[in-house]
């Protein structure tokens, strides 16, 4: 791991994450060390709609310091169906706030063309405070899964409610971890699937039912993590010396681990298709800026996505089709820095659009179906303390990627 990379991951550790997963948890990812997630997004366009209203299926989030509740600010979070969301959108996320020292996130999205401009609006989604970690939705009963920690030196514990909120919270896992990265409920709505740390041991990933009341159980140590859409293979990065590789594996704790890539740079934020068939991920064969990358569940398939040696593309999610990509990019040129998407092609950086610009962006988008719904739906937004010092690593150019290796 080259110096900036292993800069960023020391940081990264001592922000100490924070959504790490923000994802939005439903569904994979984010964050580990490296990103954020969050698997965590940070910092909108300033000409983004601040007072949209806020579809988060549930009730009106409000705002209480004391408690930390979900908020949106001057918007209302109104129901939208059975854990429906928004479809064909892609969801990110930013932290207005946190220039002026608050940091809260915004959880927002926007319906991606090819007409749109670094100007073109998108809706607030939900706000919560810098107290709250990764979060997810129950598809199948609307429930809310997050994990809070009462102050910024107290340990992560994990809540269910009906809101983003710790008002009335069902305690699933006690205070127990220093980092929670990501979390996941199953496709059947009964089993949350989460990644966390205690302490500074490295993450694990770990599943509980959604109802609490048995220990969790360890899987496997994971930087960064998805569950696919049929709820029975996990997708996830795991540190082999220093650089993370991609291993595929079932949820039973018997399972044995697929090690799908094998190189020596590191390979990260893993995202299943739709269909479960492919997955996208990130990878620095330069050694300096990271670029996205597609493989096959078994490991063969590998192919380059983009090449951009003066960008850090960052946390990559297909669209319904499998056709697309979304992602973030941090690049050298700030107004090349925020919301992209790209056609899958013959070659690399096919058709690749900005929509959204915002040079505090952090990691994580996901890009949901005609469906919009399912456990997928947040996994990669990320609002991570963890990740949160990346967007202002500085990105150093680099000669182009080599050839990546696949499986042997």
């Amino acid at each position: 791991m080259n110096a900036k990379k292993k800069g960023r991951r020391v940081a990264a550790g001592l922000l100490a994450t924070v959504f790490a997963a923000l994802v939005i948890g439903c569904g994979g990812g984010g964050g580990g060390n490296n990103d954020t997630s969050a698997s965590g997004l940070s910092g909108l366009s300033a000409t983004a709609t601040a007072t949209a209203t806020a579809t988060a299926s549930g009730a009106t989030a409000t705002a209480s310091g004391a408690t930390a509740t979900a908020t949106a600010s001057g918007s209302t979070a109104t129901a939208t169906g059975s854990g429906v969301l928004p479809a064909n959108v892609v969801f990110f996320s930013d932290s207005p706030d946190q220039a002026n020292g608050t940091f809260v996130t915004d959880y927002r999205y926007i319906t991606p063309s090819t007409t749109n401009t670094p100007g073109t609006a998108n809706t607030l989604y939900v706000e919560l405070a810098a107290t709250f970690g990764a979060v997810a939705f129950n598809s199948v009963n609307q429930t809310k899964y997050f994990s809070f920690q009462a102050d910024g030196n107290s340990p992560y514990g994990i809540y269910s409610n009906t809101t983003f909120s710790t008002t009335g919270a069902k305690s699933i896992v006690a205070p127990t971890y220093s980092f929670v990265g990501a979390i996941q409920v199953s496709p059947d709505g009964t089993t949350l699937y989460y990644l966390a740390a205690t302490g500074a041991n490295n993450p694990q990933i770990f599943t509980v039912p959604v109802g609490g009341g048995v220990a969790p159980t360890a899987l496997d140590f994971a930087e960064n993590m998805q569950l696919n859409a049929a709820g029975n293979q996990l997708v996830y990065s795991k540190l082999i010396g220093l650089s993370p590789q991609l291993f595929v594996r079932g949820i039973a704790p018997t399972s044995t681990p697929t090690r799908i890539t094998n190189n020596a740079f590191q390979d990260d934020q893993p995202q299943w298709n739709k269909a479960g068939t492919q997955i996208v991920y990130i990878s620095n064969p330069s050694g300096n800026a990271d670029d996205i990358f597609l493989v096959n569940p078994d490991g063969s398939g590998g192919k380059q996505v983009t090449n951009t040696p003066n960008a850090d593309e960052r946390s990559p999610s297909f669209n319904g089709a499998g056709t697309s990509i979304s992602f973030v990019a941090r690049d050298i040129d700030l107004n090349k820095t925020g919301i992209f998407t790209e056609t899958l092609g013959t070659g690399t950086d096919v058709n690749r659009n900005l929509v959204v610009q915002d040079a505090s962006v952090l990691d994580g988008t996901y890009w949901t179906d005609a469906h919009g719904r399912g456990p997928k739906s947040w996994s990669y937004l990320v609002r991570s303390k963890r990740t949160a010092s990346a967007a202002a690593a500085k990105i150093v150019p680099a000669p182009a990627p080599t050839t990546i290796k696949p499986k042997k």
